[in-house]
């Protein structure tokens, strides 16, 4: 469990810099996840 809260933490961390720093980059993977997610 603490395995997979840590790495939840990483993952929110990481997107939240994309969010900051690459916010257009961002939205095109956003786009791609739904589309083929």
């Amino acid at each position: 469990m603490k395995t997979r809260f840590y790495l939840n933490l990483v993952l929110r961390g990481i997107m939240f810099d994309c969010v900051i720093l690459h916010p257009r980059e961002m939205l095109e993977m956003y786009e791609k996840f739904i589309w083929f997610g």
